[in-house]
């Protein structure tokens, strides 16, 4: 958590709960901006990666007795892959199970629901975005190629789920339209794979994934914040493999406005009851 000044993080373990100080916010953020940047610019950030962590993690030995590390970030905090992070010469990844939730609150109450629904499995891969398919895409300035591996990977996600889903749907090709996605949507999914384009926008409500449009249902292969919102998804897990589904304007407190947030703010009565009335704005626009 962050002060005007300074940074602090509370650190839980199952035997105790302290504050820890990880001194001058100033210094963070700006390990935040260079490891960032060195991430766009396509770079291994290894330099970077450690920088950071050792100014997060330099006041948290715990992390070296416990392999499962549950992550509440803040500010600038939100944008950071942890898993990238480098201590003792490692990934983050390579040491520790690192989960990234929106708040402690949150994550115990998804730990809590129950979910009854049909193991079923939406995959999407493979779209054709070279056919006439992105022209409102590109009125906002993007030049959309296809992802020639991302069948493939719904495929893949199909057969390594196959002995815990009862059927699955797999959706590619000209048959992954914005309107067979939210058909295939509104049914309960225990578990979804999107493999699509992601755009982010600085406007909360304006990010999207990316489908082919439908004229004859009225969709414009866009999927947005307030789309999925109004979906009121039933899932236990939800995988965005789409570019920018993580990126968005910082809220302080409330998390980063995203794609991924929408996914969570479709069932409001799990995560939070104030997120009511935010979901029912959204889904008015």
């Amino acid at each position: 958590m962050f002060t005007s000044a300074k940074a602090y993080a509370l650190v839980i373990t199952r035997s105790k709960t302290r504050l820890a100080d990880l001194g001058d916010r100033g210094a963070i953020e700006g390990a935040v901006g260079r490891l960032i940047g060195a991430i766009r610019a396509k770079q291994q950030a290894l330099a970077e990666g450690d920088a950071l962590a050792r100014l997060v993690f330099s006041s948290i030995p715990e992390i070296r007795k416990h392999s499962n590390l549950i992550i509440v970030p803040d500010a600038q905090l939100h944008s950071v892959p942890f898993a990238a992070l480098v201590v003792g010469g490692k990934r983050l990844i390579e040491t520790h199970a690192v989960l990234k939730a929106p708040s402690a609150s949150t994550y115990v109450l998804l730990q809590k629901a129950k979910n009854t629904m049909r193991r079923s499995l939406l995959a999407v891969g493979g779209v054709r975005y070279n056919a006439d398919a992105t022209r409102i895409a590109q009125q906002r300035g993007y030049k959309l190629d296809n992802l020639p591996a991302s069948r493939d990977e719904a495929i893949a996600a199909a057969d390594v789920l196959a002995p815990i889903v009862q059927d699955r749907l797999v959706l590619g090709g000209r048959e992954a339209t914005e309107a067979a996605v939210k058909q295939a949507l509104r049914t309960p999914r225990m578990l979804i794979h999107l493999g699509v384009h992601g755009i982010a926008s600085d406007q909360a409500d304006r990010g999207a994934l990316v489908f082919l449009p439908d004229s004859s249902a009225g969709e414009d292969g866009l999927l947005e914040v307030p789309e999925i919102v109004q979906l009121r998804l039933r899932s236990e897990l939800a995988v965005l493999s789409a570019c920018d589904t993580a990126v968005g304007m910082v809220q302080g407190q409330e998390g980063v406005a995203n794609l991924s947030r929408a996914f969570l703010l479709g069932e409001p009565e799990v995560l939070c009851p104030r997120y009511g009335q935010l979901t029912t704005r959204l889904a008015r626009h």
